[in-house]
């Protein structure tokens, strides 16, 4: 019938589907009639990188609306250092009760950059620690400055945080981009901001959280998890700040991370690092 061969130009040999959690099984169904019948689908995902409410908590929640599909696998991880992989495990443990499957591709390498928190403040502002620590990476990597994300609690703290951190960054040399709506992907062109909640399908180098535990308040149920998709994303260089305390719900990672710890000896950021030594 005419009605159903207008629709043939919409089907597809093999349909695949990427960060499968994050849609629901209904969702999923759907996606999955797409494909002819002499076709096939393959879906992945990670359960722990779920950001959606209505996404799949458990594979077998697919049972009853979708096709059965032959399963496999992957407990390798080629992005980040061990260091921050160990992170994954313990929070992926305390998330769900189960001892983690998966390893790093990598051995144990004491020059790796460890994770670093601070409080900041009045005394200690967000921005200037952040300057800080961009500066140490900028050094670090020869005077390169390699991709490098901010994760802001809401798209409203995006403005303020740029405002902030424009002029700092500018003095030393370096650009920023607000990204509100996680479309533009990283470069080592500059920083860019973006809302946790976008932080899915890109990839840097350094990556830094500002404001956890008030990310925490706001995002509750989903915290741990922006804070397990925030570590995939990062390939060596985590920092996070809180403004009253380390999140109680994230407790049992805090230990990985180094209060007050600095990657390198960074002279004040009020002047370029090409001529001032940093």
């Amino acid at each position: 019938p005419d009605e159903l061969r207008s629709l043939l130009t919409r089907f597809r040999l093999l349909v695949t589907v990427d960060e499968a959690t994050d849609f629901s099984p209904l969702e999923l169904a759907c996606i999955e009639r797409f494909a002819l019948p002499e076709g096939g689908v393959t879906i992945s995902g990670d359960l722990m990188q779920r950001v959606t409410e209505t996404g799949l908590r458990d594979w077998s929640d697919m049972k009853t609306v979708c096709r059965p599909y032959q399963t496999s696998e992957l407990n390798v991880s080629y992005r980040q250092t061990e260091r921050l992989f160990n992170i994954a495990r313990d929070l992926y443990k305390h998330a769900t009760g189960l001892e983690p499957k998966f390893k790093s591709a990598y051995p144990h390498r004491a020059e790796d950059p460890p994770a670093l928190s601070a409080k900041t403040g009045k005394e200690t502002p967000a921005a200037q620690w952040l300057v800080d620590r961009i500066c140490e990476i900028f050094t670090l990597g020869g005077k390169h400055l390699p991709t490098t994300a901010i994760l802001v609690p809401t798209l409203a703290d995006v403005d303020p945080l740029k405002a902030a951190l424009l002029p700092l960054l500018r003095e030393n040399g370096l650009e920023l981009d607000a990204s509100h709506g996680g479309q533009d992907l990283g470069d080592s062109a500059r920083v860019r901001i973006f809302p946790v909640e976008h932080i899915k399908g890109l990839e840097f180098e350094a990556v830094f959280y500002v404001g956890l535990d008030r990310m925490a308040d706001i995002h509750k149920d989903l915290i741990d998890k922006y804070v397990y998709v925030g570590l995939s994303r990062a390939k060596s260089f985590l920092g996070v700040s809180f403004e009253r305390q380390f999140p109680p719900r994230l407790k049992p990672i805090e230990h990985h991370f180094e209060l007050g710890g600095v990657w390198g000896k960074v002279a004040p950021a009020n002047g370029n690092p090409d001529t001032q030594p940093v």
